[in-house]
């Protein structure tokens, strides 16, 4: 009798630790509810995307930059005097032609252009100065051949006449803006140094002839922007 109660009693055990490991069981399957696949799936997602997102960012170090782009200046139109800073400010014409379209590949966003004008004077070896530049947000647009165009920005300088006889070498650049990644600078070659003149314009001189480049270079820009929008 009391071996036929102690079997009973070891069955007992047997099927409550049956039906405890059970209802554990189907607790820990229920605890893997549509949220938690749902959040799975999501941090997959993201996890998946932020590699791709990282393999176009380097693999866009990689592609091809055999990109032409050549200026070059035409003539100075004025050299003065700014009478509130005592500073002197040259403005003049240039010639740019440049084909930026292998600059661009699945991972470029933009191109933000830009003409360097490059000079040294007593206080510093090396001067830079941005005197024109352009957003190309199309490889359509990015043939740019300006046969004479006159400055953007005047060409300023900081010292008190350091730009009369200055030696200028005009340089193009580009900054590549990408849709992930860093953006980056590719400076192109330089040009053909030009001399400044070595005394002040007198009078008027050189401003109609800078005021109708100027007219001219406006409505190639509404041009621009017109074909801009005709492409939208």
């Amino acid at each position: 009798a009391a071996a036929k109660m102690a079997a009973t009693g070891g069955n007992t055990n047997l099927l409550g630790k049956l039906a405890t490991s059970s209802v554990g069981l189907s607790t820990s399957t229920a605890m893997y509810s549509w949220t938690q696949r749902l959040n799975a799936v999501v941090c997959f997602g993201i996890f998946v995307l932020g590699l791709m997102l990282a393999a176009n960012a380097v693999t866009q170090r990689f592609m091809p930059a055999d990109v032409h782009a050549h200026v070059e200046h035409v003539r100075t139109l004025r050299l003065d005097r700014m009478q509130r800073w005592g500073q002197d400010r040259a403005l003049f014409s240039m010639r740019l032609d440049a084909d930026l379209s292998r600059a661009f590949s699945w991972s470029t966003k933009m191109l933000f252009v830009y003409v360097v004008a490059e000079f040294t004077t007593g206080k510093n070896e090396v001067n830079e100065v941005a005197v024109w530049d352009r957003i190309v947000r199309h490889r359509a647009e990015a043939r740019v051949k300006l046969d004479e165009e006159i400055a953007e920005y005047s060409l300023v300088d900081n010292e008190e006449h350091g730009l009369r006889g200055a030696n200028v070498t005009l340089r193009v650049c580009w900054d590549i803006v990408p849709y992930t990644g860093a953006l980056y600078l590719v400076r192109g070659e330089r040009s053909n140094s030009f001399t400044l003149p070595d005394a002040y314009s007198v009078g008027n001189e050189g401003t109609d002839e800078a005021a109708r480049l100027y007219e001219a270079q406006q409505l190639r820009r509404q041009q621009l922007r017109a074909a801009r929008s005709a492409r939208r």
